[in-house]
């Protein structure tokens, strides 16, 4: 049986995911193909990024694989257990995406911005990475401490320091580049 995108019913769509639960890859593209453009409509909705929506709905198919055994049609269309496996998924997203910007606004506010303190995350350099350190900016050594001791992405640093996303990668990259440079010349 092929389903067109635009004439797939409810009942059409219960049937494929009765198929998909016994392993039938045609009925799991077939669902795909009438399904996808709602889900990326749900996700995007939620989530305002192509990028994020994308995954949502490809996390929300792969479940629609695994779990699709467990779909019961006497509760509700397949589609409406489609669009509620999506929209909880972006959800989940955004809470986690969200929780990091937030932790990481945090620990901004926790770190004063200049404490005069030599330290460097969680450790304490001497030597010739004391001296590296001491040849960045205010900027590039927050770039770095944000960057390789709190885990955060150039985005969510732009987010958390309100600085632009070129300048925020241009601190990180020229931060690197005057270790590289000081830490090498400092070898020979």
């Amino acid at each position: 049986m092929t389903f067109a995108v635009s004439i797939a019913t409810p009942n059409d769509l219960n049937d494929l995911v009765g198929k998909i639960a016994a392993g039938d890859q045609a009925a799991f593209r077939a669902f795909y193909e009438a399904t996808v453009d709602r889900c990326v409509g749900i996700a995007m909705s939620v989530l305002k990024s192509q990028v994020w929506a994308d995954d949502c709905v490809a996390d929300s198919f792969v479940q629609v694989w695994r779990t699709a055994a467990q779909f019961d049609a006497s509760r509700g269309h397949a589609l409406a257990w489609l669009t509620m496996l999506c929209r909880t998924r972006a959800i989940d997203r955004l809470r986690k995406e969200q929780a990091q910007l937030i932790t990481a606004a945090e620990l901004l506010r926790e770190t004063p911005a200049d404490d005069g303190d030599d330290r460097f995350g969680d450790m304490q350099p001497t030597g010739a990475l004391k001296h590296a350190l001491g040849q960045l900016s205010h900027e590039q050594r927050r770039a770095l401490e944000l960057t390789y001791f709190q885990g955060l992405s150039n985005t969510e640093i732009a987010k958390v320091t309100g600085w632009p996303l070129g300048t925020t990668k241009s601190h990180v990259r020229r931060a690197l580049s005057v270790l590289r440079k000081e830490l090498i010349d400092d070898l020979r």
